[in-house]
């Protein structure tokens, strides 16, 4: 995979963060570069059309999403490199505009750039962004990440200790947790195969296995986080070392130190949209 510029019609569907597809193409390219890319041309397009809609609320999500991302000035060195592009396309008949002219002269300067950004604040923006649930949540309250205990055993034994349950209270599907029954003060979770299931288990045992994890309540963390397809999840101890979780998709609740998020293990689990 090569370092690539978003032009305005890519991004536009990935800010709209409906097609699961784009979704996971985004999330791959952060993992591999840092950070997703556009020209200043294409923030302006995007700009502009949401103030001639008059759409504040997108406008500002997506100011958000601008500044956790790479966004290349248009220097004289690209606009010459346009102008030598508009030039010859028209010459030879070809398509011409002067947005696209712009975007891939800055192509070039893109590719010169060193991977500076840290993939897990990339990844972050992607989704919280331009997310829609900074309502729900109210009651978290910011954890923090200690030292693991004495006297509680080592990480693989107490990840091997743990199970997972759900809670149907984050659910709009029928699950392993139970009937559906979301209530409108928690954060809903994508839709996940039963066949599937397994697997927040395990992206559960790998938190507790990288030592991700909260204060200790009864030889149990009473908390761990795991990023799962891109969004930082939260599992909490509900008893007995049983697990529900939800995602976290404000940054406001993430724990601290947010540099130990840096070591928190990535899941990937196939999910839908109900």
């Amino acid at each position: 995979m090569t370092p690539a510029l978003l032009d305005t019609d890519m991004l536009s569907e990935l800010i709209k963060l409906k097609n699961s597809t784009v979704r996971q193409h985004a999330l791959d390219y952060t993992q591999q570069f840092g950070s997703l890319a556009f020209s200043a041309i294409t923030r302006y397009e995007v700009v502009r059309g949401y103030k001639q809609k008059k759409a504040m609320k997108q406008l500002a999500r997506f100011a958000v999403f601008c500044q956790k991302s790479l966004i290349l000035p248009v220097t004289d060195a690209i606009w010459d490199r346009a102008s030598d592009l508009w030039a010859y396309a028209r010459m030879h008949g070809h398509p011409h505009n002067d947005a696209d002219m712009v975007i891939a002269a800055s192509r070039r300067e893109l590719r010169k750039r060193p991977k500076t950004a840290k993939p897990w604040v990339v990844r972050k923006t992607i989704i919280t962004g331009m997310a829609k649930r900074p309502k729900h949540q109210h009651g978290i309250k910011r954890a923090e990440i200690p030292d693991w205990p004495d006297g509680v055993g080592t990480p693989d034994e107490v990840a091997e200790r743990v199970t997972y349950r759900g809670s149907s209270l984050h659910k709009t599907y029928p699950s392993p947790a139970g009937p559906p029954a979301l209530r409108a003060d928690k954060a809903k979770c994508d839709f996940y195969e039963n066949a599937n299931w397994h697997m927040l288990l395990d992206a559960l045992r790998q938190a507790i296995r990288a030592r991700c994890v909260g204060p200790f309540r009864g030889g149990f963390p009473s908390r761990a986080w795991v990023w799962i397809n891109g969004v930082l999840h939260e599992a909490r101890l509900t008893g007995n070392g049983e697990f529900h979780g939800f995602p976290l998709d404000d940054p406001k609740h993430y724990p601290c130190p947010e540099d130990c998020l840096e070591n928190a293990p990535h899941a990937t689990i196939p999910f839908g949209r109900v």
